[in-house]
């Protein structure tokens, strides 16, 4: 008689043996606890570091805070606050396959489609609203480097050209959950 372990490690710092199931870490409420990106557009860098409850940037401090909901159920809410700026989402989510090509495993990514955004400017004065459904639900991967009980660390690394822009960004933010 043999028996199966019950969840091993999949992202580059996860724990080597978990006995909670992937999706069982996952689910819940996570803060952004600390961060830093890198974003290069035509080749100047602005780098911004997140500590929880602001961001640093070059052009100055502001208030910044991001709160996922992550449900069982395979829907979630994010919310950002953004020097009084609202952004909020609802969306749908399920982990990512292996994919050879990026070089991830199986369950090494979470995979969002958004069912609606919502954006509150300059203190409520100004609303933009966007539903989807159906194949034109905007679509997000987002790479899990570690998913421990109650730490998740999401590597931001990607690339686009628009006309003659070229951009692109890399980092990595730190999610604790409550």
């Amino acid at each position: 008689m043999g028996f199966a372990l019950p969840s091993c490690k999949k992202g580059e710092n996860d724990p080597f043996l978990s006995l909670r199931s992937r999706k069982a870490r996952i689910t819940g409420e996570w803060k952004l606890s600390s961060g830093t990106t890198n974003y290069i557009l035509n080749d100047t860098t602005k780098t911004t570091i997140y500590n929880g409850t602001t961001a640093t940037s070059p052009t100055g401090t502001f208030p910044y805070t991001e709160k996922w909901t992550i449900n069982k159920n395979g829907t979630l809410t994010l919310s950002i606050h953004n020097s009084g700026d609202v952004f909020t989402m609802e969306a749908n989510w399920c982990f990512g396959d292996k994919v050879k090509e990026m070089d991830l495993k199986n369950k090494e990514s979470i995979i969002i489609w958004a069912t609606s955004k919502k954006w509150v400017y300059y203190g409520g004065t100004t609303t933009d609203n966007e539903t989807y459904s159906g194949t034109s639900c905007p679509m997000y991967s987002l790479t899990i480097d570690k998913l421990k009980n109650k730490e998740m660390d999401i590597l931001i690394d990607g690339a686009s050209t628009w006309l003659t822009n070229s951009n692109s960004e890399t980092g990595i933010f730190h999610y604790t959950q409550e």
